[in-house]
């Protein structure tokens, strides 16, 4: 069982150029709370300099598996600021309905764990971007929320995602739309795909998952790892990103360890004004649908007819 701390976003007119993180600069109007959302009366929100191009802004988004994140609040908010993050993907935040938790300037879409010390997930977006949150219920075992934002031109949906090695993954419960989808998080998989030496069941069922949504691993196995574990001074990637279409428009890069967490955080920037690439894309086969009987028998005819025709 999960609490949702907050079931709305604060929704704001246009989605600010160059804009300082800090209270939304909104004068008059009562809020009122409407299908989800919190909102002010048309024609009362000042919200400064509006880009007006054509283009979109890139978003930056921050990934991070805080580890308790309310001992770690400063550090957090000098990293947003710094980098002027939009969106801020954070798991295990450790949080419960006694514990408060700000970030000025920033939307708080808290999940926390209802039973439990830890776990909990949270997803931060900038006051002036329009946000609507969701709660998937996945009877317990993974931890999913995710916000849809609306940019100038589209919607952009991202999930925050986190299961812990002793529960189940709950893929399902993920409804992944064709275009402009996100899904960031802790999964505690193994694959070769993200830098793993093996692959256990949990990376099975994740890359079968990927194959059949279409989605983009954006993790390089080269990329440098975003785990270390004191208990056996090894370093791994836990810290999972897949993508739609948006994919080849979205770069990440794994940032400084943040504050103490054994998880180093990721920066995620999403640029839809970036041209499409004629870059080449290898295929991915779900070998667990292989047909292996079939193959075996066909390996065997074709090499007989080889070792004939060398003989001859």
């Amino acid at each position: 069982m999960y609490v949702n701390t907050r079931c709305g976003a604060l929704l704001m007119e246009s989605r600010q150029e160059s804009c300082v993180p800090g209270p939304p600069n909104a004068t008059g109007g009562t809020p009122f709370f409407s299908c989800g959302v919190w909102r002010r009366d048309k024609g009362q929100i000042t919200t400064g300099h509006s880009n007006n191009g054509s283009n979109e802004l890139p978003v930056k988004i921050l990934q991070w598996n805080a580890e308790g994140v309310a001992k770690k609040k400063d550090a957090l908010r000098n990293r947003l600021y710094k980098h002027k993050i939009d969106i801020a993907c954070i798991q295990e935040t450790h949080l419960t309905d006694k514990i408060r938790f700000s970030i000025r300037g920033y939307q708080c879409n808290r999940m926390d764990r209802a039973e439990g010390t830890k776990g909990g997930v949270i997803i931060l977006v900038r006051n002036d971007i329009q946000a609507i949150e969701f709660i998937k219920d996945t009877n317990g075992n993974a931890e999913i929320n995710d916000i849809r934002i609306a940019l100038k031109n589209r919607e952009l949906l991202v999930y925050n995602f986190y299961c812990p090695a002793n529960k189940k993954l709950s893929l399902g419960a993920i409804d992944i739309p064709d275009a402009g989808c996100l899904i960031l998080g802790d999964f505690n998989s193994h694959s070769q795909s993200w830098g793993y030496d093996e692959m256990d069941h949990r990376g099975e069922e994740v890359e079968n998952w990927q194959i059949d949504q279409n989605l983009q691993l954006l993790n390089d196995p080269e990329d440098q790892d975003t785990f270390y574990s004191r208990r056996w001074r090894t370093t791994s990637t836990p810290d999972l990103g897949f993508a739609t279409d948006i994919a080849k428009c979205t770069t990440r890069t794994v940032q400084d360890q943040l504050a103490g967490s054994d998880h180093r955080p990721i920066m995620l920037t999403v640029d839809l004004n970036m041209k499409q690439s004629l870059t080449y894309t290898p295929p991915q086969w779900n070998y667990k649908k292989a047909n292996w009987s079939k193959f075996a028998s066909r390996s065997d005819i074709l090499t007989t007819r080889r070792n004939q025709h060398k003989a001859n």
